[in-house]
């Protein structure tokens, strides 16, 4: 009797978390932007692939990576995942995939993405993304969405990028009543005042919510040490994390402390083959 009210519970904490109110605290919060409180839009790394999928135009090795992340230090809110990166001369390619939930409820995510560089200033991708569902004593559904974004290099200095996860505002049809997929649109602006120290001011819209806004700070304390940190309102949460780098091994990590939920996070592992790189 205990399990069964602990079960019933959960299910009714991952309802509140699905709601659009914690649309962007579900799933796989990647340690590299999302697992700070980053918009992702500037992002141009591997992880960029669970953010704004045009990051990946610059890759020129593959690269093979997986992830774990906690939310709010619970752990049936585990999520896992394991990414892939391929460079081909006419574009690059990402591959993802997530598991998100526990023995009762859970999703998983299976996602392709392509980018290229169509010039020197701007960067293109798009991800599609096929999500399935299962909850106990209930059937399994499964949904297909896609998202898009871009990012522009106006100056040496400045970046700047956008993307939109279900612009489509694709919604989830169940027997007696219908879901709407996380949907929203985020842009973030950066500048770097010297060498690989990096500031960005991000924004992101969700289709029901006010705006957030997003500050955060990137320092490379080592050649093989970044330090990152960032603040997100609305409500307020602080992050901090970096990234250890032993070529041809990246470590990112991220901490998370939400004003009313708490802490969350965030690990990544990425694994570079050198023997392949894009010509």
């Amino acid at each position: 009797m205990r399990h069964f009210f602990i079960n019933i519970t959960l299910l009714i904490f991952f309802a509140f978390l699905l709601s659009s109110t914690f649309a962007q605290e579900t799933r796989f919060n990647n340690p590299v932007d999302y697992g700070l409180g980053r918009t992702g839009a500037v992002t141009l790394n591997a992880w960029s692939h669970f953010s704004n999928p045009s990051g990946i135009s610059d890759i020129n090795e593959i690269i093979a990576g997986i992830g774990y992340n906690r939310q709010f230090n619970v752990k049936e809110l585990d999520s896992k995942s394991a990414i892939g990166i391929i460079p081909a001369k006419l574009a690059n390619f990402g591959v993802g995939y997530v598991y998100y939930g526990f023995e009762l409820y859970n999703e998983q995510l299976i996602n392709l993405s392509v980018a290229r560089n169509i010039a020197p200033w701007c960067k293109m991708g798009m991800r599609f993304n096929y999500v399935s569902r299962y909850q106990i004593d209930s059937d399994s559904y499964q949904l297909i969405t896609l998202d898009a974004g871009l990012q522009l290099k106006p100056s040496e200095k400045t970046a700047f990028g956008f993307y939109a996860v279900n612009p489509m505002a694709v919604k989830w049809e169940f027997p007696d009543w219908e879901e709407y997929e996380p949907s929203f649109v985020a842009a973030a602006l950066n500048y770097e005042p010297v060498k690989k120290v990096s500031l960005e001011m991000g924004v992101v819209k969700n289709m029901k919510l006010p705006v957030k806004y997003s500050f955060s700070l990137n320092v490379p304390l080592h050649e093989f040490i970044i330090l990152r940190s960032a603040i997100i309102t609305e409500p307020i949460q602080l992050g901090i994390g970096g990234c250890f780098k032993w070529k041809p091994i990246s470590l990112d990590f991220a901490f998370n402390h939400h004003s009313v939920l708490g802490f969350s996070t965030s690990f990544g592992l990425l694994y570079s083959i050198k023997s392949f790189e894009k010509k």
